[in-house]
């Protein structure tokens, strides 16, 4: 049993080695002939499936292409990926089979309960097998985190490939074995996969992430993650603040309109709450004077940049901020820590200088102590100041660390297969892929997510212990308020709070009142007409180069834009337009696209009769000059559209109107 043991952690820190080069992944394709792997999909139906409302196997997947993803839900690699593979899904929806096999790297993750709530956090639409014992994930040879075999519609091994950035490959093979299949004929594009979602709880919160207390106003900020949204409530649960529509989206706008992704970390200042938007790569800030949200870093795609020093905020992309801290440095400066879990490091914004920095991590996937800037991080997912050490947790090597003057140090954790659930002194301690910490009276609390526990460690004596190991699941954050210890129980959809006195574990019932929500939906509701910047009313005729067609009820028009002296629009920032129609039920959506250059086509097809068009144009853009301090800006203008019979271009200005 024991050389079986070693034989598994040998494997596995070999994959993981692999891993730590895969951002730009391996792709290897294999002969027309490929490996035949029935035998594969005889393996699978044997094991626990989820989102399907039986087990598929060879009479199911035969037929069809299939991309098999090999992930775990630790693996915030594993996540990115994701978006990809919905893609495809929707490019390819009667040929292509996406089947995510689970093989597990914490014990936690074995679990199909918790495999079911990962489904659900992250939107999960195709089958998933748990391949708890790597069953298929040997069969197929793997080694690392996340990889991906392509299947042709008579069972072959076709391609095999790991790594983030691989859809144009795994595009590419799927297009061209659906063409391939459907000169054998060996498709069965009208077979329909027997879906069958799982569900999400009904309850007034959905997964939520982290807490921030504000000692100011008594107030409590909850990351609502899975609802997109922030709330904040008093000390009895009492909201009285909503943040956010509710749907997931990165619009910028006032409390009801705005939209958030999976939002997670938070930071007090004052009258500004920052928000680690975590599913969209954006920092955002809420702005409780001015009553409205915007961002101020991140571009809105993941960033895969591992030097951010001096970089404007808005022009860089980020990946997947987890958490946040206020830092006010001796020298006066006052940094935004950004637990930046997609690139394994600690950036900081200069909140004064509009500038990003370099606070530890190289980049790789390591637990590596050192200078800040030579040390190895692994997915941090919980940033704390406490005098002038910013304490954080590495989920994947389950670690505690510190950084002070410069430095990374670790106090718990010994790399990434060491883990477990055991108290002691710091050097024998072990924790599960901790997620969020706070420090308190020389104790650091810390939310141990995959134990299911809070833990605390004693800065004086150097003693893990373990406070509560029950009634738990997979918390994510803590935060000490007064006499007790609130907790975010993120799969139990719940608020917590530990009376330090009594013992007690008590669930804090989160009340939003009927007018709270009542004004939230009014917000958000009339932000088409309240929000942007109206331009003068512009007629846009038919004809065969633009317009409106009369036959087909398709249109385009021609935008031109025009910016500030000195500006320029950021290629790599999320700008966008999108065309509105008046519908019975309000307007809807009919067109959008991102804008890269000055000049562009908008078009929308099968419009309705009343043709009422309304466009909305965001641009994001900076200094042509890259050495001038003015700061990249986010405007937007939206143009109303009267339908007539000649053609006419769309000029749009985003200097001052």
């Amino acid at each position: 049993m024991r050389s079986l043991r070693v034989f598994f952690v040998a494997f596995c820190l070999l994959a993981v080695f692999l891993a730590l080069y895969r951002v730009k992944g391996r792709s290897v394709l294999l002969s027309a002939e490929g490996t035949n792997s029935i035998r594969a999909y005889e393996i699978a139906k044997n094991l626990e499936w989820l989102n399907v409302s039986r087990p598929l196997g060879s009479s199911d997947l035969l037929g069809k292409v299939v991309i098999i993803d090999f992930w775990t839900y630790c693996c915030i690699n594993c996540m990115h990926i994701l978006p990809d593979l919905k893609r495809l899904e929707e490019e390819f929806p009667d040929d292509l089979v996406v089947i995510g096999a689970h093989s597990a790297k914490f014990q936690n993750e074995k679990d199909t309960d918790n495999i079911r709530e990962a489904i659900l956090r992250y939107g999960i639409h195709h089958p998933v097998i748990n391949d708890h014992d790597f069953l298929l994930w040997q069969f197929f040879g793997v080694q690392a985190w996340p990889s991906f075999v392509v299947l042709d519609s008579q069972g072959a091994l076709r391609v095999s490939t790991s790594g983030e950035g691989q859809y144009s490959t795994l595009r590419s093979a799927v297009q061209d074995l659906i063409q391939e299949g459907r000169k054998k004929s060996s498709l069965q594009s009208s077979r329909k996969i027997p879906i069958r979602m799982e569900t999400a709880t009904n309850s007034t919160l959905l997964f939520p992430g982290k807490l921030r207390f504000d000692s100011e106003t008594h107030r409590i900020w909850i990351s609502d993650s899975n609802h997109h949204r922030l709330l904040r409530a008093d000390l009895s649960g009492n909201a009285d603040l909503i943040v956010g529509s509710g749907k997931s989206g990165k619009a910028d706008g006032n409390f009801g309109s705005a939209e958030f992704f999976q939002p997670q970390g938070l930071a007090v200042d004052g009258d500004l709450v920052y928000v680690a938007d975590t599913s969209n790569h954006l920092v955002r800030a809420i702005d409780l004077r001015k009553k409205e949200v915007r961002t101020i870093a991140g571009t809105g795609v993941q960033g895969f940049v591992r030097d951010p020093e001096g970089r404007l905020p808005l022009e860089t992309p980020l990946a997947s901020p987890w958490d946040l801290a206020i830092w006010t440095r001796k020298s006066g400066e006052k940094i935004l820590a950004i637990a930046m879990a997609g690139t394994h490091q600690i950036w900081g914004l200069d909140l004064k200088k509009n500038r990003l920095q370099l606070l530890a991590g190289t980049g790789r996937e390591d637990l590596q102590d050192g200078s800040a800037k030579s040390a190895s991080l692994a997915q941090t997912s919980g940033v704390f100041l406490f005098g002038e050490r910013l304490y954080f947790v590495d989920s994947e090597t389950s670690s505690l660390r510190y950084l002070e003057d410069g430095k990374v140090h670790t106090l718990i954790g010994e790399g990434l297969f060491e883990f477990g659930l055991k108290d002691g002194p710091s050097n024998t301690a072990r924790l599960q892929h901790p997620l969020g910490l706070t420090v308190y009276e020389n104790k650091i609390y810390i939310a141990d997510a995959y134990n299911k526990a809070i833990r605390i460690y004693d800065l004086k004596t150097n003693l893990l212990s373990t406070l509560i190991s029950k009634n738990l699941n997979e918390p994510n954050d803590v935060a000490v308020i007064g006499n007790g210890l609130w907790i975010a129980d993120t799969n139990n959809h719940s608020i917590k709070k530990f009376d330090f006195k009594t013992k007690a574990l008590m669930n804090v019932a989160i009340k939003i009142p009927e007018r709270l929500l009542a004004q939230a939906h009014s917000e958000s509701k009339d932000q088409f007409f309240k929000e942007l910047p109206f331009l003068p009313n512009l007629k846009i005729l038919s004809s065969q180069k633009g317009g409106l067609d009369p036959i087909t009820h398709a249109f385009q028009a021609r935008i031109l834009i025009e910016l500030p002296n000195g500006r320029k629009i950021n290629e790599k920032a999320p700008s966008e337009w999108v065309l509105y129609e008046k519908a019975a039920k309000g307007w809807k959506r009919v067109g959008q696209d991102n804008i890269h250059q000055r000049e562009i086509e908008i078009s929308a097809a099968n419009l309705a009769s009343a043709h009422q068009l309304s466009l909305d144009v965001t641009i994001y853009h900076c200094p042509i000059k890259e050495t001038e301090l003015s700061a990249c800006e986010i405007t937007s203008r939206r143009q109303p559209i009267e339908l007539s019979s000649q053609p006419l271009k769309i000029k749009m200005s985003f200097a001052d109107p």
